[in-house]
């Protein structure tokens, strides 16, 4: 894994995704665990392909828990950058019809911009988290206004009286941790059937 790690580093992979690189360069013949991770990432990655083709399947569509899924599918889909640009387009546009969670949207952009080694726009890595190095500001204050989302400030103070990166990286609380517990729960019984035929094969 370590060399497999190594040449994702050397082909200007940036830090934080050097692992997830490298298991998709792990040589032949690979290991069980890393053949059913990429088999799992494929399935899902087959899966939201599919789903796009109608557009973004916002929450009217596919209930809240199946938004929030598909968020987090195109979140990881590192190795997919045509889905990813065609499905933020599409994201965008339901983001503002209140479709889809503009939080998710912004830090999807992040971190395909991280990914391309680009400052972030909207700062949901960068400077709360002190992982990235994000756009003026200014910019980024004028991105997130136009995105409705907090300011920058506003999740600092959260983060400050005690809120902790949950998905995409917001701030939660302890109550926003409950909420998410269920929605999660809802997501992976959605999914979940999606997945058995793939996983028969393993």
């Amino acid at each position: 894994m370590k060399a497999a790690e190594q040449e994702a580093a050397a082909a200007g992979v940036p830090a934080m995704f050097v692992f997830q690189a490298g298991l998709r360069r792990f040589p032949e013949p690979q290991p069980v665990l890393v053949r059913r991770y990429l088999l799992v990432v494929d399935a899902y990655t087959h899966l939201l392909w599919e789903a796009i083709q109608w557009g973004w399947p916002g929450r009217r569509a596919v209930g809240a828990a199946g938004a929030f899924a598909a968020a987090a599918l195109l979140a990881h889909a590192d190795h997919e950058p045509r889905l990813r640009q065609i499905a933020l387009s599409q994201m965008r546009l339901a983001a503002e019809k209140h479709e889809a969670d503009p939080r998710a949207y912004a830090h999807i952009v992040d971190r395909a911009r991280a990914l391309e080694g680009k400052p972030t726009l909207f700062a949901t890595f960068g400077v709360g988290l002190g992982e990235w190095p994000s756009e003026p500001l200014e910019v980024v204050a004028l991105e997130r206004k136009r995105l409705g989302l907090p300011s920058l400030e506003a999740d600092r103070k959260r983060f400050a009286k005690g809120a902790r990166p949950g998905p995409f990286l917001a701030p939660y609380t302890q109550w926003d941790w409950f909420k998410l517990a269920l929605l999660m729960g809802t997501a992976r019984l959605t999914l979940w059937p999606q997945l058995q035929h793939y996983e028969s094969s393993l």
